[in-house]
């Protein structure tokens, strides 16, 4: 799947909003946000630069105006957030579903599967 410069900042921001919800980046939580990175050619280094670089209304708007597919794939990837130090925390959950929510993605369609 290809994603333009702005779809992979809101993307990977948005992933480091939701492994920042409940306060602290576990290792694991850390090494996933690494694999993401690299998955769309950034280094972790350059990670914070690179993400925050888009404002949150150009993340919103960017993330709705993305196909069904990629908005799948985005919500798969907050997921996968969530569950990478092997705790599903309430705080990232919640962050997770205030985001779908302002993008207007219904999350309860995802998260019954994904979370298993």
């Amino acid at each position: 799947m290809f994603f333009t410069e702005n779809e992979k900042k809101a993307i990977l921001m948005s992933i480091c909003f939701v492994l920042n919800a409940d306060g602290e980046v576990a290792p694991q939580e850390s090494r996933f946000l690494e694999m993401e990175a690299r998955y769309f050619g950034i280094r972790l280094n350059d990670l914070n630069t690179y993400a925050s670089s888009i404002s949150k209304e150009e993340w919103r708007r960017t993330i709705n105006s993305m196909s069904h597919e990629k908005i799948e794939y985005t919500v798969s990837r907050w997921l996968a957030a969530i569950k990478a130090d092997g705790i599903i925390r309430r705080e990232e959950l919640d962050f997770a579903g205030m985001m779908a929510t302002e993008c207007g993605i219904d999350l309860r369609n995802y998260v019954n599967a994904a979370l298993r």
